[in-house]
This record gives structure tokens, sequence and C-alpha cells, in this order.
């Protein structure tokens, strides 16, 4: 077994750091999440604060000194119960010989906390076999964690209350990524998904959700995988991109993310579709056309996105290259997607190309980016905390935007596939020249060769750092280029020739940066590193980005996170 020492002095951080979460009775700390919702089975999956089930882990807890060896069970209103027996945190049951159409009532055998809330309850309706003539559903995205200080969920919140008041009627939820901040030395103790369940947790009880993979899910897939990923409960072989269907509606959901792991604080993935999903997402979209179905697109980065916000990402060319042309082959409505954060509508495509309805949907409750009216052909942009409606009326759909208010922010019919109207509307529009490449012009960082990024409208070379954490170990980040550490403060030596021409005098201690030609430094403060915004030491030698909370939390996580 790997053993950690982990040392850190205190050093005061913002209240990005999450609060200790105390290891008590094995209730149920995140979800119920239903998903993988068909007409006639349905996944629900739950995390408890400790291991419960049988096996040798869960005979005696290490913390409690007690057995949590009772079978972890899910049962059915009509008294069906169904159980998973692994010793795990995570459990997931598979309910089938559901019928179609038909609402469901369940509750789990463990209460919502420590000291024995109420039992968690839930219900949800399965899909339709075949055309349903209306129904709707409910797009959103970018829920994850406002790091900043203070940090707060709130913008998340009144996303979630708003959909839960408004939208009562919705069949099922597709989230287009980064459910949570998901790292470990900001989010504190399980990522930032406790905080996530706490602010989803009605909503997720009572209806299925589809979600795409986000870059944020990439750094570390653990939560992902065990209470979102049905197509991994099913054994999918590319559990990352999959495809559901509801009714007439087809959705094809896809990978932004089969790039290599970045090396630096976040170490999510670089953006990339792999010939393998690009030959998938063909067959699918091919196989929705021939089933005449209403079939939309949704990736975590979706093709075009333009933003005046240095922090936005832009779109993705690889959708560009790979999925965008088959979307106009086989008739897609539309794509989905969130990555920047705010709400866009564009109307776009590639030189050459006839063009695309695209929806930015990533105003869920992460920082706010701001948009750019006038990047593209874009025909409404809001920065504001939004989530989509898409109404289904037998072969057509109406999407309506909303405020947290409910108030409708923007809408628009899509024309109904294989028609003159859909193909009159996919080439009435003129691709964006900044795509075209060669010219050094830009509105988002995807306009510019690989390397570089987009600043003031013009590409220049990326910086290969933006903080320290993006170095190798024993560097750091000055002038955008990872150089050698200085070494911390030491006894000075005698100064070299000064400024002025004259000798230096004996120094005292020396400053950890000081080069020569100058006079002796005084007494050297250790070096600063900041982590998001986060704390800057002043001198005494102090380690940076600690506080008492966090290094538990990061002790505790590193012994808790077993499957």
């Amino acid at each position: 077994m790997r053993q950690w020492l982990i040392v850190l002095t205190v050093c005061g951080l913002p209240a990005a750091a999450s609060a200790l979460s105390v290891d008590r009775y094995p209730f149920v700390q995140d979800g119920p999440v239903i998903t993988g919702v068909t007409p006639h089975d349905a996944w629900i999956a739950w995390y408890t604060a400790h291991h419960q089930g049988t096996g040798a882990a869960c005979s005696l807890d290490a913390l409690t000194g007690s057995p949590n060896t009772d079978v972890p069970t899910l049962t059915l209103g009509d008294g069906t119960a169904f159980t998973d027996a692994t010793c795990s945190r995570y459990h997931k049951v598979h309910l089938t010989e559901l019928l179609p159409s038909t609402a469901y009532t369940f509750t789990l055998d463990k209460p919502w906390d420590a000291q024995g809330g109420a039992t968690p309850s839930g219900s949800f309706t399965t899909a339709p076999d075949g055309t349903a003539e209306t129904f709707k559903f409910v797009v959103y995205g970018d829920n994850r964690d406002n790091q900043t200080s203070p940090k707060t969920q709130s913008a998340h919140q009144a996303v979630v209350d708003a959909i839960v008041a408004n939208e009562p009627d919705a069949a099922f939820l597709l989230q287009t990524g980064d459910l949570a901040l998901n790292l470990l030395v900001i989010s504190g103790d399980d990522n930032g998904y406790t905080e996530f369940f706490q602010v989803e947790r009605k909503l997720l009880a009572s209806k299925p959700i589809f979600a795409v993979l986000g870059n944020h899910e990439t750094i570390d897939t653990t939560f992902y995988d065990a209470m979102f990923d049905a197509p991994r409960f099913n054994g999918a072989a590319n559990p990352y991109f999959y495809a559901m269907d509801w009714g007439q509606v087809h959705i094809a959901l896809g990978d932004s993310f089969e790039g290599s792991l970045k090396y630096g604080i976040y170490g999510d993935r670089q953006p990339l579709i792999t010939a393998t999903q690009q030959m998938w997402l063909d067959a699918d979209l091919k196989a929705a056309r021939a089933a005449n179905a209403l079939t939309f697109v949704a990736y975590h980065q979706g093709p075009f996105s333009h933003s005046s916000d240095a922090a936005a990402h832009g779109g993705s060319k690889d959708f560009q290259t790979n999925a965008l042309p088959l979307m106009l082959q086989y008739g897609a409505l539309a794509a989905f997607a969130g990555h920047d954060h705010y709400y866009q509508h564009n109307h776009e495509g590639v030189p050459g190309g006839a063009c695309v309805d695209t929806f930015v949907i990533g105003g869920g409750g992460a920082p706010m980016y701001a948009p750019d009216p006038a990047g593209g052909p874009i025909l409404a942009s809001q920065k504001v905390s939004s989530y989509a409606v898409v109404s289904v009326q037998g072969q057509s759909a109406t999407i309506d935007v909303k405020d947290t208010s409910g108030n409708v922010i923007d809408s628009y019919t899509l024309a109904a596939p294989d028609t003159a109207a859909k193909a009159a509307m996919d080439g009435t529009c003129a691709p964006a020249t900044a795509h075209d490449g060669g010219t050094g012009g830009c509105t988002a960082s995807t306009d510019c060769p690989s390397g570089d990024v987009c600043t003031g409208g013009t590409c220049v070379t990326a910086c290969a750092c933006n903080n320290d954490l993006d170095c190798p170990s024993g560097d750091v980040c000055n002038a955008c280029a990872c150089v050698p550490a200085p070494t911390d403060g030491g006894t000075g030596s005698t100064g070299t020739t000064g400024s002025t021409g004259t000798t230096g005098s004996t120094g005292s201690t020396g400053a950890s940066d000081a080069g020569t030609g100058g006079t002796t430094g005084t007494t050297g403060a250790t070096r600063p590193i900041a982590i998001n915004g986060g704390c800057h030491c002043g001198s005494g030698g102090a380690v940076p980005f600690a506080e008492v909370a966090l290094l538990v939390a990061a002790w505790t996580a590193l012994r808790r996170r077993r499957a």
C-alpha cells in the first residue's frame, strides 16, 4: 500500500477551500441520480458516506468501529426491491421490466444524514415506446462551483430553483458538462460533488439526467463514471460518447476531450475528437436519419462560440472538421454545448459549407464570461444565468431560453429535418471570415494556429505557463516561461559591484531573487505561489495554499477515494 506523508504549514486561504466533511454513519451523501432511462429500464445511482455492502472491507468500519454489511437497497412504490451487494461507497441498481411512459416512485434504505433524517425518495417517468406527440426537455450546464472568493453556489442554486419551479413537466434533463469543479485542492473533499448534489438533490430525484463529459470531468472521472455514466453501467466499449432516444427525439452525446492530459493545476484533457468517435457519430446520425428522428448533437465544446473574454475557450476546430459536416449531411437540427459560461445562439458554418444552429448553454452557475455579440453570425447572446427548454411538437421543436426569473430571453423554432425549410435554413448564412485562417485576425483562440491565442483580435504566441503550478517541479513561471526556481533566502555574500560602480557593503541575509550588480539584499521573503487567486504568504517560510481544513480534507480524501 502506498503511504503518504503530507506536511503543510498554515497560510490563510480564501473560502475556496471547502470545510472538512465528517465521516459518520453510511448515510446517503450524494444522489440519487436517475439516468439511462429507456421505455423499459433505468439506472439509479447514489453515494454513501461510508462503504456499505458485503465483503471484508465492510465487515468492520475503521472509523466507526461497526459493521456496514447490510446490502444497499432501493424499493419501488409497488414494493419491488433492487439491491447492490458490492462493498463500496458508490451504489447503483438496474431497474428492468418497466413499462413505457409510466411514472415510478422509489425510496432508498439509508437516511439523508448521520442524524437519521428523512429517507431519500424520488420519482421518474420512463421514455415513450415510439413517437410522443408533445413533450419537452431542459438543457443546462457548466454548473461547477464559482471558486472565486467568496465561494458561492448561488448562481447554480438560482438556475436549479428556476427549473424546479418553472419546468415540472419536463421529461428529462440534458446536461452539457462540467457538473463540478472537480479539483481537490480548490473544491476540497469529494472534489465539489457533494456541493453539486446539495444544490441539485431535489431536481435529480425527480427527473432522468443525461450528462455530457466536460473538461472538468476529465480531471478525475471517478464520480462521473460511478454516478452518471449509464453506457459504462451497460458495458459500452466507449462510454463517453453515446446516444439516447425519447419518442421521436434522438440525441448524440459526444466527448470533446479525447486528447492527452494537460500539465498544470487542472490536469484536464486536451480537445480532440478521434477517428473512432467520428465513425461512431457517422453511423449514429445516419441511423437516426433513416428513422426520421428529430436529431440533436450535444458536446461540451461545440463548433462555435464567440467571446470578448480572455478566459473563454471559443469553438472546437475538431468539431468543425469532424462533426459539423455529419450534422449537415444527416439533417441534425442543432448542436448543444457549454464550456463558455454564457448563452449564445449561432447560425454558422465553415468556409465553403452550409450552416447549422448551435447553442452555447453555459450559464448554469460557473463564473460568467462575456460573449461578443459581434464575433460572428450570432442570432442571440447574453451574459446571464440561464437554461433552455426544448418543446417538441410532432416533427418540429421550439427552443425557449429562460433566465432564473423564468423570463424568456430568446425563442427559436427549428425546422423539421429533410424538408425544404430545413435545407433553406442551413444554407442561408455566410461563414465567419475569422475562421478562414492565414490573416492573423481572430475572435477566439480557436481561430488561431496551434499554440497561439487570440488577444485583442490578433493571434499571438500562447504562454507556456500561467502560474508556477503549470511548470515542472522546481521551476517557476516567469514572463510566460518556466525557469529554474531561485533558491530561497540564505545568508548573503559580500556584494559585488553596485549599480553606481562602487563596491557593495557586506550583506546580511540575501533576497531569494537577487541578481548580481545591485546592492546586497535584506532578509529574503519566501517566494509566494498563487492558486487561482489563493493566498500569498509573507516571510517566515510558510508554505502557501494550505490551511488545517484543507490538509485534513486532502489526507482524508487520499485514504477514502477507493471504489
